[in-house]
């Protein structure tokens, strides 16, 4: 056995996955402004970043953007962020099922996730929330993952870590993100890059020695 005691995770692509091109809100943001998406992401990444940390209310969010896209705010954009995520995506039960058993085992499992305010009452009202240790979601911490900020000593991993008065060594962190992941390792963390799910179990036992 490893000295692993702790199990973060994200939440999108690894414990649920989006399935529709319906719900890609950059992509729907861009089409409606009328813009590239490479553009958009570029412009759009210190505003998206306060407003995952919850330091930028919605619509302070909307304003910011169209000033610097230097555009009006079309009207539909306002309602991306309150379309339900639940209706256009599935959840990774064998990843779920597998977790849940380590957390038999004495392993914590806890979700780390940079989620804009209105999303996360719609995932609490799924409660596809439920079943975990702990949720720790940016719009409740004021922290992300990869802000604006750009450090270690400012973002969820070291939060987690100092919540829960840990090592991070003693961590198994968990994204689709690359550079989330980076970060987590920088730290001191194990990481998994997620591409799918038996990728993921298999990965999770090799680090665990099982």
């Amino acid at each position: 056995m490893s000295d692993i005691l702790y199990i973060f995770r994200d939440f999108r692509w690894v414990v649920a996955s989006v399935k529709s091109p319906k719900y890609n809100y950059t992509n729907q943001i861009a089409k409606a402004y009328d813009i590239s998406v490479p553009k958009l992401k570029k412009i759009m990444e210190p505003y998206k970043s306060k407003f995952h940390r919850w330091v930028m209310w919605e619509k302070e969010f909307w304003k910011s953007l169209s000033v610097a896209i230097g555009k009006s705010t079309p009207e539909e954009v306002k309602k991306i962020f309150h379309q339900d995520p639940t209706a256009y995506a599935v959840l990774h039960t064998s990843i779920i099922k597998y977790v849940d058993k380590l957390q038999t085992s004495w392993y914590t499992s806890i979700v780390l996730s940079d989620v804009f305010a209105p999303k996360k009452k719609l995932l609490q009202k799924s409660w596809w929330y439920g079943g975990f240790d702990d949720v720790l979601l940016s719009c409740d911490i004021w922290l992300c993952k990869y802000d604006d900020r750009r450090n270690n000593t400012t973002n969820t991993f070291a939060y987690a870590c100092k919540k829960y008065k840990i090592q991070p060594e003693e961590v198994i962190y968990i994204d689709d993100k690359k550079g989330n992941c980076v970060l987590a390792k920088r730290l001191g963390c194990k990481t998994i890059v997620a591409k799918n799910s038996l990728q993921v179990i298999k990965d999770i036992k090799k680090i665990l020695k099982i």
